[in-house]
């Protein structure tokens, strides 16, 4: 009897222990969570709370799951250690803290700096930080044993807020700010938040303990003082670390609107207005009828950077940059000088703080948006174990889990970023005209349509082909130059047909949510003094000239892209101008409509004169891929290519000696290539792109050192592996 009443004691304490490591592990998280929620929203990297929520319940059963195991350790920690009078509830919230430290330092700290788990450099590195998450761990404890009840749990989840709010700020420092700061500057930086977290947890603690009878209001409110002052010190160093934007110039009266829109992604030949049938875009189709229609717009690069840096430019030679510098004058501080109001919504996050693109925008609404575990499970198997468990979708999995995927899809969806249009548009005080450039990245891969385009356009199709890039048993995205080499010669048509089914799926969406921005403009009377601009950065490949995605060549596929311009003042209705322009030609083109005059240097020309009289004759078109080859992707052995286009006929020269050229007239979509054939290109187009190249600075092409944030950029999108 005495055996069976010790083991069932052994047994409840047990689940005890246990219980409780999952319920203050959850609440731990969920501090952490709301801190991470609010710094984020503090700083701009928004999500809606429909995201949010995901994000709560994710961090509530993460934690509730690691609490587990945390109670079933710490129960085996006091039965061992005779500390069985010792109470359970502040072990496990000092371990909860000191645990969670180590995954925020340690994740970065091995990822970035060491050089492997088990070189000696390595082990004692991480031998220092478990020591300092363990000294932090026993004085979490130190200071919540003295309390109890509620005002124990109280006091728990102002550490965690306090907690939250350093690491959180510090994980946005590490990204956006300090990895090419001095080291010095870096510590004072790390150190100036942990001082500002202090504070916020000494504020919490005079707080409760003025709810528990104690006077020390004075105290209190010197102690909140304090901490507001340094937060909005803080506040007002990133803002002028990362945006300095300076301010708008005097209203000027009549001057029309700028709305220029960018579907990430997206070819001319799958929207109804270039003869596309299945429907993908009614709303656009309607606009193109009140619109001048460019049937033969082509981008200058085939992917995100160098095509954006281009077109709010007007200049070629932008498109070598990393990052743009503040020597490029770009459209929005053109308009910004002129009076405007200036504001960029982006999807893409290559395009985010520290690319350069925010330069002259007011307001900047852009991502990544930081979420702890989304790393912590990139660099663990968490996700892979997901998609084989069994226990959610995978679909599911793969679309809130996977850092990348989650980032180009829920986590920048085109009815959140048009509602963040509305709200700015309508938001504004005063009467300044607005520009507003938006990059929706809702057709980029992956595809992913949400209900009702996914049953309209692809039924049936397993949501998982959408995540093409998402290799289920690695439980990662393989980048995309992996996926040409090893995923791609085992696409049957049906595949790729069906792919395109889910991509068609995401243009309707985005048409959708297009077409209600345009609504609002029309209900506000703002419609028709607005200048429309809808275009693309590049398209991409379904397999032809067995490539996929994009930034893999100067295809018709990946450079033709659409080009709608609306504005009933000074654009004929429903013209159509056939011949070749450039994205570059879109400043210019906006310029002269708004009368505005600019000394800013520009390669491009106005397109105004062409949309008028309906040919567009603005001499050879030009286009470039800068990409060093690699042996082990035998399609990136062409190297560097650039491409002039003239009078029909395209050459494309490559620094591998793979050389192009096609004759359009023939062959619109430029698949078959004649330069062996035809004994190479006619010397006119040779040497139309010798001059072009040597007035751009392209004669001599090196790569670049990458800084560490366009890196992680361009890893996270599959430029690069």
């Amino acid at each position: 009897m005495e055996f069976e009443m010790k083991k069932n004691s052994i047994g409840k304490d047990l689940l005890e222990s246990a219980s409780l490591g999952a319920l203050s592990w959850a609440v731990g998280m969920m501090a952490f969570s709301c801190a991470e929620i609010l710094t984020n929203d503090f700083l701009d990297l928004y999500q809606p709370w429909s995201v949010w929520r995901v994000v709560l319940l994710t961090y509530a059963v993460f934690g509730a799951l690691l609490g587990l195991g945390a109670g079933l350790g710490i129960w085996v920690l006091r039965v061992l250690s005779g500390w069985r009078e010792t109470s359970a509830v502040p072990l496990l919230m000092g371990a909860f803290l000191g645990v969670f430290l180590l995954m925020v330092i340690g994740v970065p700290l091995n990822d970035r700096y060491l050089p492997g788990f088990f070189a000696p450099i390595s082990l004692a590195t991480n031998a220092g930080a478990i020591a300092v998450c363990t000294g932090l761990a026993l004085a979490a404890f130190a200071h919540l044993r003295t309390r109890s009840g509620g005002l124990l749990w109280l006091s728990f989840i102002n550490l965690g807020l306090a907690f939250g709010f350093v690491l959180a700020l510090s994980r946005y420092l590490d990204m956006y700010v300090l990895q090419t700061e001095p080291v010095l500057e870096s510590v004072l930086s790390f150190g100036s938040v942990a001082i500002v977290g202090l504070l916020l947890w000494r504020c919490g603690v005079r707080i409760l303990e003025i709810f528990t009878g104690e006077k020390v209001l004075a105290k209190a409110a010197v102690s909140g003082l304090i901490a507001i002052a340094l937060i909005w010190s803080v506040g007002l160093y990133l803002e002028r670390e990362i945006r300095p934007h300076g301010k708008a110039a005097a209203a000027t009266d009549g001057k029309p609107n700028l709305l220029w829109i960018v579907m990430d992604t997206t070819r001319a030949d799958h929207l109804g207005s270039y003869g596309y049938e299945k429907g993908t875009s009614p709303n656009l189709d309607e606009m193109a009828k009140q619109s001048v229609v460019f049937e033969k717009a082509i981008s200058q690069a085939s992917w995100t950077m160098p095509s954006h840096f281009q077109m709010v430019t007007s200049r070629f030679d932008s498109g070598k940059e990393n990052a743009l510098p503040d020597d490029y004058e770009t459209v929005a501080e053109i308009l910004r000088d002129e009076g405007y109001d200036t504001a960029s919504v982006l999807g893409n996050y290559s395009l985010g703080r520290r690319s350069g693109f925010d330069q002259g925008f007011a307001d900047v609404m852009d991502g990544p948006v930081n979420i702890f575990y989304l790393k912590f499970f990139d660099k663990l198997p968490v996700v892979k174990w997901m998609v084989r468990s069994g226990l959610i979708a995978p679909d599911t999995a793969v679309r809130w889990y996977h850092r990348h995927t989650f980032l180009e899809g829920v986590g920048a969806r085109g009815a959140d970023l048009t509602d963040r249009s509305i709200d700015w548009i309508n938001g504004r005080d005063g009467d300044r005209p607005f520009f507003l450039f938006l990059n929706y990245m809702d057709v980029h891969d992956a595809f992913d349509p949400p209900e009702p385009y996914r049953s309209q356009f692809a039924p049936g199709v397993d949501p998982m082909l959408g995540f093409v890039r998402f290799d289920a048993e690695e439980g990662e995205a393989i980048d995309s130059n992996t996926f040409v080499r090893d995923v791609l010669p085992t696409m049957e048509p049906g595949d790729w047909g069906e792919l395109v089914d889910l991509y068609d799926g995401e243009i309707a969406y985005l048409d959708e949510h297009i077409g209600r921005l345009l609504a609002d403009l029309e209900a506000q009377g703002e419609l028709d003094n607005t200048i429309v601009v809808v275009t693309s950065d590049h398209g991409e490949l379904f397999g032809e000239h067995d490539l996929a995605y994009h930034f893999k060549a100067l295809t018709e596929e990946e450079t033709h892209v659409p080009l709608i311009i609306r504005y009933p003042s000074g654009m004929p209705a429903g013209a159509r101008v056939p011949g070749a322009v450039e994205l570059n030609d879109i400043l210019p083109t906006v310029l002269e409509l708004a009368e505005i005059e600019s000394d800013a240097p520009m390669d491009g020309s106005s397109l105004v004169a062409a949309a008028r009289t309906g040919n567009a004759d603005t001499g050879p078109v030009f286009t470039y891929l800068l990409r060093d080859p690699r042996a082990k992707f035998p399609h990136t052995l062409a190297g560097h290519l650039l491409g002039v286009r003239k009078d029909g006929q395209k050459y494309v020269w490559s620094s591998g000696g793979e050389h192009e050229f096609y004759v359009l007239e023939n062959d619109p979509k430029a698949h078959d290539n004649l330069y062996i054939s035809r004994g190479g290109a006619p010397m006119e187009l040779e040497e139309e792109l010798a001059r072009w190249r040597d007035s751009v600075g392209l004669n001599e092409i090196s790569k670049e050192k990458l800084d560490p944030i366009t890196r992680d950029r361009l890893r996270a999108l599959g430029y690069i592996d």
